[in-house]
C-alpha cells in the first residue's frame, strides 16, 4: 500500500484520491460538493469538538474576504468538522462542530475568513469499543461568498477591511454614523471618546486593545505590561499608515500594529499569532501551510 503520509507519495493518483493526509489536502478554491470515503483511514487528527477517527483533508483558498459556510450533510457517519488557520497539522483551529448541521451532520458558518488557505478537516466523530470507528462515505458542502457587503449595525466586519459599522465608511451615510470615525491609533485610543460610536471607548474598545496574546496592553503610548515595549500589538490597524512611527500593521495575521517581528529577541509569532513564524523578507508574522 502507498504511504500517503510520506511526502515522496503525494502526487500518487492513489493519494490524491485519498485526501487522507495534509500532504494530499485536497486543493479547493470555491463553492462546491466533495465526496470521499474515509473507511480504513488511521487518526491523525483530532480537534475540540471530536475526531477520534480517521479524517479526509481539504485546502481552502481564498483570494478575497468571503462569507464561507460548511457543512456535511448527507454523509453517511457521525461527523466531526474543524477549520484550522496557517499550519495544516499545527495551524490553530478556528471553528469546530459535531452535530449543528442535524442528526449526526455537521456545520461551520464564517461570517468572514480573510485571502489565505484554511485547512478542512471531515473527521469521524469517535471510535466506539463495540462498532468501531465513525468513518465511511463523505460529503463536504462548501459554500464561499466572496466580497460580502458590510451590513451597518451588526458589530462585525462584514466586508473584510477591518472596520465594522461606523469606523467603515461604506456606513457613513447612516444617520446614526454622523461624525463617527476608526477608533484607531494612541490619539483616539486617550481621548474618552467613542470615536466609531459602537458604544465602547478607548481601552474598552477591541480597536484599542487588540491583542489577544497581550490582554494587559493599551493602545494609550505605554508601556503597560511592562516588559520594555510600548504598546505592543495593542492598536487596531488596516494599514501600516495607521500605526506609529517605526510600527508597522501586520497584515497577514493580527491586524495590529508592533515594531517588525525581525527586531524582537526569539520569534514572538507563535505567541502572538498561534501557527505563525516570522518573516525576514517582510517583518511580519507569517501563516506556513
Amino acid at each position: 500500500m502507498v504511504d500517503c503520509f510520506d511526502p515522496a507519495c503525494k502526487n500518487t493518483d492513489f493519494c490524491k484520491e485519498r485526501k487522507e493526509a495534509c500532504v494530499t489536502a485536497k486543493a479547493i478554491s470555491a463553492s462546491g460538493s466533495f465526496t470521499g470515503n474515509t473507511s480504513g483511514f488511521i487518526n491523525v487528527q483530532t480537534a475540540t469538538c471530536g475526531g477520534k477517527a480517521g479524517e479526509a483533508v481539504y485546502a481552502l483558498t481564498l483570494t478575497s474576504p468571503s462569507r464561507v459556510i460548511l457543512d456535511t450533510k448527507g454523509s453517511q457517519f457521525d461527523t466531526a468538522l474543524y477549520v484550522r488557520t496557517g499550519a495544516c497539522n499545527q495551524g490553530q483551529e478556528i471553528g469546530c462542530d459535531d452535530d449543528s448541521g442535524g442528526s449526526w451532520d455537521s456545520k461551520l458558518e464564517f461570517t468572514l475568513l480573510y485571502p489565505g488557505t484554511y485547512f478542512i478537516f471531515v473527521d469521524g466523530f469517535t471510535v466506539d469499543q463495540m462498532v468501531g470507528p465513525d468513518e465511511g462515505k463523505y460529503v463536504l458542502n462548501v459554500d464561499v461568498t466572496p466580497n460580502p457587503k458590510e451590513i451597518c449595525g451588526n458589530g462585525k466586519d462584514d466586508d473584510g477591511d477591518h472596520l465594522a459599522d461606523c469606523a467603515d465608511s461604506d456606513c457613513a451615510k447612516e444617520p446614526k454614523c454622523a461624525n463617527c470615525k476608526p477608533e484607531i491609533g494612541v490619539k483616539a485610543c486617550t481621548d474618552g471618546v467613542d470615536n466609531d460610536c459602537d458604544g465602547l471607548t478607548d481601552g474598552k474598545d477591541k480597536d484599542c486593545n487588540a491583542s489577544a496574546a497581550y490582554p494587559a496592553e493599551m493602545c494609550n503610548g505605554k508601556d503597560d505590561n511592562s516588559n520594555q515595549i510600548v504598546d505592543e500589538f495593542a492598536c487596531g490597524c488596516s494599514k501600516s499608515s495607521d500605526c506609529a512611527k517605526g510600527e508597522i500593521c501586520f497584515t497577514h495575521t493580527v491586524f495590529a500594529c508592533s515594531p517588525p517581528c525581525t527586531q524582537f529577541a526569539g520569534d514572538i509569532c507563535p505567541f502572538a499569532a498561534p501557527g505563525s513564524v516570522c518573516s525576514k523578507q517582510t517583518g511580519e508574522c507569517e501563516y506556513q501551510n
